[in-house]
């Protein structure tokens, strides 16, 4: 079996609302903190190797639910956003554009796990996925989270650190510390 055999790469809230300086949460710093560390590149650079090999490429992207009380009571960072944003099929809904390619797919969730909810263990147990790569933002909460999820189910996860970003150097190190508790991180 090929090393990269099960492996799935997951990029986490890569999406304009959140990694581009116009967007509800990007232009609050982390689209700059994002540009900085060059983490649209870097995640660019593993989609490639995961399309080019045939491995599945998910984009976890937030959208506003229907009942956003009930959302924002599980997010209080994100309280009183506009209506826009991360509206269903919006700009800011979207995954950054250079990170779509062709076979990607799209996963909403609602909370800062990827996987409450949204069915995603199904998804990566029924195409016999074991390992779990992470890129995204912010790393000190949807990263981490989505990694001790992952975790939880008995998946191993590796973080690569290249790929995330947290507004601040000392959350970016502190999540980084907390996903190596979990899994690796790969620097």
């Amino acid at each position: 079996m090929p090393d990269n055999a099960g492996r799935a790469l997951l990029l986490l809230h890569l999406q304009n609302e959140v990694i581009d300086a116009d967007g509800y949460i990007g232009r609050r710093g982390i689209a700059a903190v994002a540009a900085d560390r060059g983490i649209i590149a870097a995640a660019a650079s593993a989609r490639q190797e995961f399309q080019e090999s045939g491995e599945l490429v998910l984009h976890v992207v937030f959208e506003r639910p229907a009942d956003v009380a009930a959302t924002w009571s599980t997010a209080p960072q994100l309280r009183q956003p506009p209506p826009e944003a991360f509206r269903p099929g919006s700009w800011g809904a979207q995954p950054h554009p250079d990170l779509l390619g062709a076979g990607d797919q799209l996963l909403v969730h609602h909370t800062m796990s990827a996987f409450a909810g949204t069915g995603l263990l199904r998804q990566l147990a029924d195409v016999g996925c074991t390992r779990v790569l992470l890129a995204g933002v912010s790393t000190h909460l949807v990263v981490a989270a989505t990694a001790f999820a992952a975790s939880d189910a008995g998946l191993d996860v590796t973080v690569l650190a290249a790929a995330c970003a947290s507004p601040t150097a000392e959350l970016q190190d502190a999540g980084l510390a907390i996903c190596a508790a979990v899994g690796r991180v790969q620097r």
